[in-house]
């Protein structure tokens, strides 16, 4: 499974992606931690899905495509 893996290097495109996003969840009142946006901005500048059990929690950041690790594993 780790094979199939990618690692993303957090660029500029990203970091520029996840201030955007900062600024619009804090205008909201729901920020999230630096790490999580450069996670979840990381996946979406790639237009790939983020595969992670807080679905609610990555929800948050708009267009970013979610699944829970039981629904690719089946």
């Amino acid at each position: 499974m780790l094979e199939k893996l990618e690692v993303i290097k957090l660029d500029r495109e990203i970091a520029e992606l996840a201030a955007r996003h900062l600024r619009e969840l804090e205008s909201r009142g729901e920020p999230l931690d630096l790490a999580d946006l450069f996670i979840g901005c990381a996946a979406l500048s790639r237009g790939m899905t983020l595969v992670t059990w807080n679905l609610e929690h990555f929800s948050r950041i708009k267009g970013l495509n979610l699944a829970k690790p039981d629904d690719i594993l089946k």
